[in-house]
């Protein structure tokens, strides 16, 4: 019984690192718009991976000022 225990705690583990991996990438396909100096940018993937967000802000920080916080997602880049 404790195997399947493991077992299971494991594959939900595994299944939340994908799940935030795959948020990640599609996350950095988006504009964001800095809450700070109103420059747009493209976020790096590791960068959108846990980050924080409500809605269309997320918790980022801005290449242009360095300001770290909200950015508004402005859409898919093209």
């Amino acid at each position: 019984m404790g195997g399947f225990v493991i077992g299971i705690l494991i594959l939900s583990i595994v299944i939340v690192v994908v799940r935030a991996i795959f948020a990640g990438v599609e996350g950095s396909k988006h504009y964001f718009a800095c809450g700070n100096c109103g420059e747009k940018f493209q976020p790096h993937w590791t960068q959108m991976c846990f980050n924080v967000h409500v809605f269309n802000e997320h918790a980022l920080k801005c290449p242009h000022c360095g300001m770290k916080g909200l950015c508004t997602d402005k859409g898919k880049a093209m």
